[in-house]
């Protein structure tokens, strides 16, 4: 079995504001930089769980 580290993607779930949250990750002489937003399993969070990216993404659905 094979993973694809580049299609990997990196998010903190926190709302904290003294962790180190912008390092990035290697992974077999991949580098995986930090997004603030993630889609999983079609759901769309955002590193604060705040939920207005699933907001934004349900609105633009809707409008189409």
């Amino acid at each position: 079995m094979r993973f694809a580290p580049a299609k990997y993607t990196l998010t903190h779930f926190t709302r904290g504001r003294s962790h180190d949250t912008q390092a990035p990750v290697t992974l077999a002489e991949t580098t995986v930089h930090l997004k603030l937003v993630v889609k999983v399993l079609g759901v769309v969070l955002d590193s604060k769980l705040q939920w207005k990216a699933q907001e934004q993404a349900v609105r633009q659905k809707m409008t189409t």
